[in-house]
């Protein structure tokens, strides 16, 4: 009787087991999304007190996005104080949203694109820089590298 009860505990145990089994297709189940990507272009170089137009191209599934729920742009000055302002693009044509900025002052700047489109949502940051200044291009190589560039 002691070897009845131990070979169905080991087969109700193994039985237990086997239901809890992972299925190789369950991800097929769920929806797969298609990451957003964007290029974000800068004049080079920005002129100063002249109307300067940046850009940004959007795709997805390798494909030109024209018809972005949102395209925004927010410029600003590093170390500035004052409130950054988020600028409503302007649908160019063929996936690429433009805006138009006059900077004033010299300096190290930030270009921020937020775009959604298709239930994705993508907000990088480019830095780039304004006339000729030393002081600020040295603090900026200082900095970590990953702050620099382009995220995704």
């Amino acid at each position: 009787m002691k070897i009845y009860v131990q070979f169905l505990s080991i087969l109700l145990f193994s039985l237990f087991l086997t239901a809890c089994s992972v299925d190789k297709e369950a991800v097929s189940l769920y929806k797969q999304e298609k990451p957003l990507e964007i290029d974000i272009s800068v004049p080079h170089p920005v002129l100063l007190n002249k109307p300067q137009l940046f850009k940004a191209v959007l795709h997805q599934n390798g494909k030109v996005v024209d018809d972005a729920e949102e395209v925004r742009f927010t410029i600003w000055k590093k170390d500035s104080s004052n409130k950054n302002e988020t600028i409503a693009a302007t649908n160019v044509d063929n996936g690429v949203y433009t805006v138009e900025r006059t900077i004033d002052k010299e300096g190290v700047y930030y270009v921020k694109v937020n775009a959604s489109a298709n239930g994705s949502r993508i907000m990088p940051t480019k830095q780039f820089i304004v006339g000729e200044i030393t002081e600020e291009i040295d603090s900026v190589k200082k900095q970590d590298p990953e702050q620099n560039h382009e995220h995704h």
